[in-house]
């Protein structure tokens, strides 16, 4: 319905991975029930290279949503934990990110928060 909202999260356990077994699954969830948000839980990853390379394979997969101006809050430790959203493109300019650090410790990367004009989302 209109004024409606809709996220869904997904923990992946590898986003690479993830994205080269169950992409099929991910593109028919997100065709099924039409989310405004999608977060994916350890996702795995390190800055750089690797969430250029899962960003190019979510754009190609997911061409209505914004994956350019996607979030990736990363841990400092390699191969461990990670949190992502992206959101459908007629959203992005009404986007507001920020990463949280709520856990006690190293930064693990498990936490980021989505201000939108009428509510947060917190993954």
């Amino acid at each position: 319905p209109a004024g409606s909202f809709k996220a869904i999260s997904w923990n992946v356990a590898g986003l690479r991975a993830f994205l080269e077994k169950r992409a099929e699954d991910l593109k028919r969830l997100v065709r099924e029930e039409k989310p405004d948000v999608i977060g994916f839980l350890e996702h795995k990853l390190q800055p750089g290279e690797h969430v250029a390379a899962c960003c190019e394979a979510l754009s190609a997969l997911l061409p209505d949503y914004a994956v350019e101006s996607s979030a990736f809050a990363c841990a400092k430790q390699k191969g461990y934990s990670g949190v992502a959203l992206i959101w459908k493109r007629e959203m992005a300019n009404k986007v507001k990110l920020q990463a949280v650090k709520l856990e006690k410790g190293a930064s693990e990367g498990r936490t980021l928060c989505m201000e939108l004009p009428k509510l947060f989302l917190v993954l």
